[in-house]
């Protein structure tokens, strides 16, 4: 994601887009699908390591079904989710708060390398 990331951003840093030039148009299609591959890379890497964090509970599969069933909306379906978890598993609630702050703390430190690599590469004269 990093390297993706300094690459879109130093791509980013010749382009001009206050106007259209169909004779840049290498340079823009580098930034972008730079840009995507970060962003799709990030997503990848989230969704991955949010499925090994949290393993849905069977209670509340099963919770879900039977709710539904009984015509619960969704707003009452939620709150019946949460109560049961607060009450099953109350730790749950500081799981999320701690698995919240890793992912915050890994963006930030990899959008922080990103950027000075970019900066890097824009002082040593990159094109």
């Amino acid at each position: 994601m990093a390297l993706m990331t300094s690459i879109a951003l130093v791509a980013w840093a010749r382009l001009d887009f206050s106007r259209l030039d169909f004779g840049n148009w290498l340079p823009t299609m580098v930034f972008y699908i730079c840009a995507l591959t970060a962003v799709f890379s990030l997503y990848a890497n989230l969704s991955s390591f949010l499925d090994k964090a949290f393993h849905p509970p069977f209670a509340l599969g099963r919770l879900a079904r039977k709710l539904k069933g009984r015509g619960y909306t969704m707003k009452k379906s939620a709150l019946a989710s949460i109560v049961l978890v607060w009450r099953s598993k109350p730790f749950v609630y500081l799981e999320v708060l701690v698995v919240g702050a890793v992912v915050y703390a890994a963006v930030i430190a990899a959008s922080m390398s990103a950027v000075s690599v970019a900066i890097a590469a824009l002082k040593n004269g990159v094109r």
